[in-house]
């Protein structure tokens, strides 16, 4: 239990503080403004040796989350369904009563949403961001978290999160990417 709290304490203050960053992820150049940071692991940091990248572009209507290291685990959800971080990312386990889902096929491709979401102190905005879908950017997976009412509105929300992903990639500081 320690070790759970003392991962939500890193991650939670992970985004204070944050500074511009210019990232290469899968061979593709970003920048990430401050602003919309809101936690950044470096993978030396992350215990995955991954990046793990959580953002909240303006508007706050979703959350980008780049999380290869939970996001490529297998799930028992059926094929073709993706594992979308914070939602599905339990791996192929028996999922307990909170990581129960329910599919939603819509314009926005398969929308992952937690049936029973955690609701406690720890579950700081998880109960109300419950459902997930997948974005590709240059073949690059994200995650594109939203709240449960913003179901019927996904499609659009697909399309702004990949036009923000764009301008992530198409702004000139992330030339400077590693």
């Amino acid at each position: 239990m320690w070790r759970v709290i003392l991962l939500l304490g890193i991650l939670g203050t992970e985004g204070c503080g944050q500074k511009d960053r210019a990232v290469r992820l899968d061979g593709t150049a970003y920048f990430f403004p401050s602003q919309h940071i809101r936690s950044f692991l470096e993978p030396q940091r992350s215990g995955h040796h991954q990046y793990y990248i959580r953002l909240i572009p303006p508007g706050g209507y979703y959350w980008l989350v780049y999380d290869p290291a939970h996001e490529s685990r297998p799930n028992n959800l059926g094929p073709g369904v993706p594992t979308i971080s914070h939602i599905s990312d339990w791996g192929i386990l028996k999922p307990t009563k909170h990581q129960q889902v329910r599919l939603v096929q819509n314009e926005a491709g398969t929308v992952v949403c937690k049936k029973d979401p955690v609701n406690d102190d720890s579950a700081y905005m998880r109960e109300d961001f419950t459902c997930g879908f997948r974005v590709y950017d240059n073949r690059v997976p994200w995650s594109v978290i939203i709240p449960g009412d913003l179901v019927a509105s996904a499609p659009a929300l697909k399309r702004r999160a990949a036009i923000t992903l764009a301008d992530y990639r198409r702004d000139k500081r992330a030339q400077d990417a590693k």
